[in-house]
Order: structure tokens, then sequence, then C-alpha cells
């Protein structure tokens, strides 16, 4: 095999398990520390993601090792990147006519940003791959069995280092674990959520669901749903917000499968009850 093709499959390699081990920890981390919670994981739920994301890893890899000079692959993995990452948003969340304009004005603009956010990874990537590269040019075999013994491969640049990476990545997915605020008001709107279920009527519902905002809830509610964690400090859903730290003011959202949504927003992590608002389907 020539030095150029195995710096192609070694990037191939690395890069799959670079994206398979961020993706297992990014897609898995809530639902270890959380267990049971059904958490909203767009665009294609957490097993999906994890293969898509490996995939993409796959790609960056083989992409940015395919170039003969590392600014060149650098340069490529980056613009695939950024292009792969905004068809995503494209195609993920809100998808009617009125928000379509948005979406690609948004997508525009982050363009360069996220290409250039890619950048030092993809090269930090790319000078691993050109290491494993001149080891490989560097291991002698022998033309003759008796005369000569091939020179062992040199350990670090060809194995500590991509183990490291990849170990590096997997860190980095820790990253998307909910903080603590997130992970105290998060279990409470499940347990109001599951209690909400058993209710014969609207009356039996709890009180934080027995208001004007969410006078539809009972007739939606039925449905499987999954919960996401929102700082929210614009407001975006405006929800009336009472006189408490707005440090410790957060919302979960509960998307619901037949497109119900309900917005809670909590004052403090455990005493205050959170003040909710329902949106319909055909409201949204």
């Amino acid at each position: 095999m020539t030095h150029s093709n195995h710096r192609r499959l070694f990037g191939l390699v690395l890069g799959t398990l670079t994206g398979l081990s961020f993706c297992l920890v990014m897609q898995n981390i809530n639902r270890l520390v959380l267990p049971g919670i059904p958490f909203y994981q767009p665009p294609f739920g957490p097993a999906w993601n994890v293969v898509m994301g490996t995939v993409l890893g796959a790609a960056l890899g083989f992409i940015t090792a395919w170039a003969e000079t590392g600014v060149k692959g650098v340069f490529l993995g980056s613009f695939t990147g950024a292009l792969v990452l905004g068809i995503a948003t494209l195609l993920s969340g809100p998808t009617g006519p009125e928000v379509w304009l948005d979406k690609i004005v948004s997508v525009i603009i982050i363009f360069v940003p996220t290409a250039a956010m890619m950048v030092p990874v993809l090269a930090l990537f790319r000078w691993l791959v050109n290491r494993e590269e001149d080891a490989y040019r560097e291991v002698v075999w022998p033309t003759t069995f008796l005369t000569t013994a091939p020179k062992p491969p040199a350990f670090i640049p060809r194995v500590v280092l991509p183990v490291l990476l990849v170990l590096f990545a997997g860190a980095a997915g820790l990253t998307t674990m909910y903080n603590d605020l997130a992970r105290t008001v998060t279990p409470r709107m499940f347990a109001m959520l599951e209690e909400a279920r058993l209710a014969e009527s609207a009356a039996g519902l709890p009180e934080p669901l027995r208001v004007d905002e969410t006078r539809d809830f009972f007739n939606y509610a039925r449905q499987p749903y999954s919960l996401q964690w929102d700082k929210d400090d614009g407001n975006k859903f405006a929800i009336p917000r009472p006189n408490t730290s707005q440090f410790d003011q957060s919302t979960v959202i509960a998307r619901y499968q037949n497109g119900y949504m309900l917005a809670c927003m909590y004052p403090d992590p455990t005493e205050y009850p959170p003040h909710c608002k329902g949106f319909s389907p055909n409201a949204r």
C-alpha cells in the first residue's frame, strides 16, 4: 500500500472512531445521569444520531486526510463539515414555509464561523494523520529475510496519540451533560407530566396545568413526549417571569408526538411551582 493510500485509510478509521466516541457520549450522557426521562434529541433520535455522527466523522476524517497537503485537507474538511451541519439545520426543527427564509439566512450567516471553529480540531486531526504517515514511511521491511530486520513502528505517533484523540472526543461529549439546574427541574417536569397522564379529567391535572394557558393540554397530552431543558434567558415563550433570581429560572419543554408543545418555566430549582403555557399544533 502506498503511503498516500495508507494516510487516507488511517484518516477514515480515526475519523470513524473519533465521531463514534463523541456521539456515544453526547447522545447518552444525560440518559445515564437521569435514567427513564425521555430526552428530546434532534434531528433523528439517539440511535440514528450516533450512526449519522459516526458517518460524518468518517467522512470528515477521509476528506481531511485525502489531500497531499495538510492545509488543503483541513480546508476541505472544515468546508464539508460546515456544509453538512448547515443542511442538518435546514432539515431539522420547524420546516414550514414561514420559517424557511429565516433558517436559510441563519445558515448563511453562521457558515463561515462554523467552518472556522472546525479548523483547529481538524488541524490537530491532520497533524496526527501526518505523524502516522511519517511513521509508516520509516518502517523498513527486510529485503533479505536473513540479513535485515524490520524497524519497529513508532509507538507514540501510531498508537498513543490517536487513542488520546479518541478519548478527548469522548470527553468533549461530556460538555452536553445537563447542569445542576437542569438536572433538578427536568425530573420535576417529568414527574408532573407522568402524574397528568393518570388524570381522568382536566380537573384532575396538576395545578400548574389547570390554567387558561394550558386549557388544551388534557386533549393533546395522551401521546408519548420528549423533554428538553432550556435556560431561555430571552423568554421566547413569553411566559411572565416572577420576582425570583434569574439565575435560578429556566424552562423545560415537552414535545408530544401529535405536535402539541408545553413549555413550563420554573422560578427556582425546588420550591416554586412552574408557570406553564401550551402550544397546539395549529397555533404554531
